[in-house]
Parts: structure tokens; sequence; C-alpha cells
């Protein structure tokens, strides 16, 4: 394999351990300590900072995405029928823990 080679896929592999560090809920510290274990060099701080935002811009935008796809798969007045659901089921468990008109005994 040759340097440049090595190097191209360095450049491939960092927004994936960034995304790593991301899904285990970590940060630089995370994957620094993953790098040591399993015996590779660390990517510089300035490098994870930069892939982060990248990174985290592309997760908001397939959350974003993923939202949009979700609210136009719902049938018309389907938002509206699960608020209500939902205020069911809060007043149910009011009723279960005895408050059931929501403001104390009456």
């Amino acid at each position: 394999m040759q340097d440049s080679d090595s190097k191209n896929i360095a450049f491939e592999v960092n927004p994936m351990m960034v995304l790593f560090s991301h899904e285990v809920g970590g940060s630089y510290a995370v994957l620094e300590t993953f790098s040591a274990v399993v015996g590779i060099p660390a990517m510089h701080l300035k490098t994870y900072q930069r892939h982060d935002k990248k990174v985290t811009a592309a997760e908001v935008e397939a959350g974003s995405a993923m939202l949009t796809l979700l609210l136009l798969s719902m049938p018309v007045g389907a938002e509206k029928e699960y608020a209500g659901q939902r205020r069911l089921n809060v007043r149910a468990e009011e009723a279960r823990d005895g408050n059931v008109y929501g403001g104390g005994e009456h």
C-alpha cells in the first residue's frame, strides 16, 4: 500500500470515528481512549472538531428528514388524534394516582 493510499483511508475513517464517538455518547476523550486500546494513533483535536461539525450537521439533517417523512406518512388529522390520546393517558394516570380532576381532591 502506498503512503497516499493510507492517507486517503485515514481521511475516510475520520468521519466514521467521529460518528462512532457520537453513537457511544462520547467525545474526543472517548475517541482517544478507543484509539489507544486498538493501537492506532488518535486524530488531532482540531481534526475531530472539524469532522464533529460535519457529522453533527448530517445527523441533524437526517433526523429532520426522518421527522418530515414520518409526518408526511401520517394520515390527515392523526397528529390531533395523538394529542387527544396523550390527554387521555394523562387523565388515566391522574385517576390512578387519585387526582381525578387534575387539581387535587374535590
